[in-house]
C-alpha cells in the first residue's frame, strides 16, 4: 500500500467509526488509542480487518503520532482526528495530487470548509495560520522522519504549530488541498467534558511558554507570557465561589508556573464521571 492513515484517538469510541467506514477496506489503518478502551480496540479489529488498535500510555498527542508514523511501512502517512469527518476514498485524490506535485512537497493539508482551496495552494508562513491545528493532513513518511517528527515534550496544543515551523525551515512546502473535512468540534466522549477543559487550559499555557522559550529563550517567553499568569490570577479571584471556573483558572496559572520552573507536562486529566 502507498498510504498509512494513522489516527489519535482519547476517550474517542462515539465517533471514530463514522471515519474508518470512509477508508476503502484495502487501506491500513492505524489507531494509537490513549485512553486504554481494550473494549474499542477488541470491537474495531474484529469489525475492520485493515485497522490496527494500539493501547497506549498516554503520553500526549506528540508521542502518539510518532509511535503511529513508526509503525507505519508505506511511502505516505495521512494523519487523521476522530473528529475531522473526511469524505469518503479521500486517499485516492490525496495520492493523485502528490502526483501533480511530482512529489516535491512537504505536507497537503485538507481544511475544514470555512478555509477551504478550490486548487493546490502553496502557503507562505503557516505555522503563523495555524489556530485550531492542522487537523487531516498528508505527506511522505521520509519527510517526517527528516525533521525528527513531532517534540514530544509537547503534550498538547501547539505541538503542530511547531512541527510546521520546522518544517518549512527545512526547505519542505506546505499546501493546502481542495478536500475538506466537517468539523464535530472534538473528539472525546461529552461526558468528560470538564475535566478535559482543565487538562486542556494547563497544557495550553505549558506549551505556549515552552513553544516561547524554544523560539525566543527563557527571558522572552517570560515576558510574552506573564500577561497569561495577571490576567489569570484576576479571573481566579472573580470566581473563587464558582468551582468550574475556578478549577480552569487554576490550570491555566499552574500550567504556565511549571512552565516557568522547567518542569516537564506532568498534568493527566482526571476521568470521574
Amino acid at each position: 500500500m502507498n498510504t498509512t492513515v494513522v489516527i489519535v484517538a482519547f476517550k474517542s469510541e462515539k465517533k471514530i467509526y463514522h471515519n474508518l467506514d470512509k477508508f476503502n477496506a484495502s487501506t491500513k489503518i492505524i489507531i494509537i488509542e490513549n485512553s486504554g478502551n481494550f473494549n474499542m480496540k477488541n470491537t474495531i479489529e474484529k469489525k475492520y480487518k485493515n485497522v490496527e488498535v494500539i493501547i497506549n500510555k498516554n503520553q500526549g498527542y506528540s508521542q502518539a503520532i510518532n509511535l503511529g508514523a513508526k509503525r507505519t511501512k508505506s511511502e505516505y502517512i495521512f494523519f487523521c482526528t476522530p473528529d475531522n469527518f473526511i469524505k469518503k476514498d479521500i486517499i485516492k485524490e490525496l495520492e493523485n495530487f502528490a502526483k501533480v506535485l511530482n512529489n516535491n512537497f512537504g505536507i497537503l493539508a485538507v481544511t475544514d470548509k470555512k478555509n477551504k482551496v478550490t486548487k493546490i495552494t502553496k502557503v507562505k508562513k503557516p505555522w503563523k495560520k495555524i489556530e485550531k491545528g492542522i487537523g487531516s493532513f498528508f505527506m511522505k513518511k521520509k519527510v517526517f522522519s527528516k525533521i525528527n517528527g513531532f517534540d514530544e515534550n509537547f503534550f498538547l496544543y501547539v505541538e503542530d504549530r511547531d512541527f510546521v515551523e520546522r518544517l518549512v525551515k527545512a526547505n519542505f512546502s506546505f499546501y493546502k488541498v481542495p478536500l475538506t473535512f466537517k468539523d464535530t468540534k472534538g473528539s472525546h466522549d461529552k461526558t468528560f467534558n470538564h475535566q478535559i477543559l482543565v487538562n486542556k487550559n494547563w497544557h495550553f499555557m505549558w506549551s505556549k511558554f515552552y513553544y516561547k522559550k524554544k523560539q525566543y529563550g527563557y527571558l522572552i517567553a517570560l515576558l510574552i507570557t506573564f500577561p497569561y499568569l495577571l490576567w489569570a490570577s484576576i479571573k481566579i479571584i472573580q470566581h473563587i465561589n464558582n468551582k468550574k471556573y475556578f478549577e480552569i483558572y487554576k490550570a491555566r496559572i499552574n500550567g504556565l508556573i511549571n512552565g516557568y520552573f522547567l518542569k516537564k507536562a506532568w498534568f493527566r486529566p482526571n476521568l470521574i464521571n
